[in-house]
């Protein structure tokens, strides 16, 4: 869901394949009280301005925890972007070279995949970047995030000086590199500061539709946004017992094809953004 300390990056797209886990319900005298009105607050922008705190800690590159801080005296609703990254503390601030330290990345799906094995045996490097989709999950704890009212896809009601915990799926988007782990901290980013690829956005919008599996989602972003052709992904095999093919020629199609979906979606809306500069500057 692009993530990565020592390690990758992951990406993780909201409302994708599992609910939302592990958020916490308001107290039952919390819940039986009038709808209060809370503040709707945009994740960067709560970020920014100190509202809001922000961490990420991967299980490894398929599970990680997203914790969301509500530092204000009232309580306040968190609208989580389209998709987001994040990067390690020690990448953000500099710390490490050599490539180690990926990001992760967020999107409204929360899907991915990537095991020591699956990453090309762990080649060099810090840990991957995780990317995960933000706005199709469902806010939480109860019903409506936390117990108060107003939640919904992607959005999160948190109670002043209170902390989530919003359990999703991810997806690397550094092929290559280190599986991530829970002793790697996270910061969350635009994901644009991971990968710019409206392609990948896309991959992470039907992950987390429930269109694709966690897999496909993995394998086409790894496709897009590294390189990795599908041939080489397939012929990746497991290092233990009679060494099988880590990836089934099923998954691999199905990536093959969303890819080619998603290509074309970005061809289009970019033909479609050029037709409408073109009329508004008179050419």
């Amino acid at each position: 869901m692009f993530v990565s300390l020592s390690g990758r990056a992951l990406v993780i797209a909201l409302g994708l394949v599992i609910g939302l886990g592990s958020v916490p319900s308001a107290t039952a005298k919390e819940s039986k009280s009038s709808p209060v009105e809370s503040a709707v607050v945009e994740l960067f922008a709560g970020i920014d301005d100190g509202t809001v705190v922000a961490t990420v800690i991967p299980r490894d590159s398929k599970k990680v925890t997203l914790q969301l801080k509500n530092t204000s005296d009232k309580l306040i609703t968190i609208r989580l972007p389209e998709a987001f990254a994040a990067v390690p503390v020690q990448a953000q601030f500099g710390v490490g070279g050599g490539g180690r330290n990926g990001g992760i990345g967020f999107g409204q799906g929360f899907g991915g995949i990537g095991a020591g094995d699956n990453q090309a045996g762990g080649q060099g490097g810090g840990a991957q970047g995780l990317g995960v989709g933000g706005g199709g999950q469902n806010g939480g704890g109860g019903r409506n995030g936390g117990g108060f009212p107003g939640g919904g896809a992607g959005i999160f009601n948190v109670p002043a000086g209170k902390v989530i915990k919003v359990k999703l799926t991810s997806v690397c988007l550094e092929y290559g590199k280190p599986e991530p782990h829970a002793r790697h901290e996270y910061v969350v980013q635009p994901i644009e500061t991971l990968c710019d690829k409206a392609e990948v956005v896309s991959i992470l919008r039907s992950l987390g539709d429930g269109q694709v599996s966690q897999e496909v989602a993995q394998l086409a972003a790894w496709n897009v946004a590294n390189g990795t052709s599908f041939e080489m992904l397939a012929s990746l095999k497991s290092k233990l017992g009679l060494q099988t093919p880590i990836y089934n020629q099923h998954a691999l199609s199905a990536a093959a094809e969303l890819v080619k979906v998603v290509s074309a979606q970005a061809t289009a809306d970019a033909s479609r953004t050029n037709a409408t500069a073109s009329t508004s500057t008179g050419r």
